[in-house]
């Protein structure tokens, strides 16, 4: 079975790049394999300002029903108020573990 790690390094303003990646993920979980998605560095962008464009909101919500985690530290970094922060269909995590587990786990990262 085939398990990816769709790691979302890129921001809104390279939509074509992240595009592909939500793509990536969810067509690999539609072929019966095992899919996850990290937002990290300026990804973290896309699920903030997603839901204003309708290329990016279609795409989020295609992955909604995937482990999809946007990176708690990063958005500490950016001033982000995390408590109210509510990003509906994702969760706001330290992503460090995460990544390593899925490592172990045997899945394939690959980042957009």
């Amino acid at each position: 079975m085939t398990k990816l790690l769709a790691l979302i390094l890129s921001g809104p303003d390279e939509k074509m790049k992240v595009i592909s990646g939500l793509r990536v993920a969810q067509r690999i979980k539609e072929m019966g394999g095992e899919a996850r998605v990290v937002f990290l560095a300026d990804g973290v962008r896309v699920p903030l300002e997603g839901a204003n464009d309708p290329d990016f909101s279609a795409a989020l919500e295609s992955v909604k029903d995937l482990e999809s985690t946007v990176c708690k530290g990063i958005l500490e970094q950016m001033g982000v108020q995390i408590e109210p922060l509510e990003l509906k269909g994702f969760n706001v995590d330290y992503v460090g573990p995460i990544l390593a587990r899925a490592a172990e786990e045997g899945f394939q990262i690959v980042s957009f």
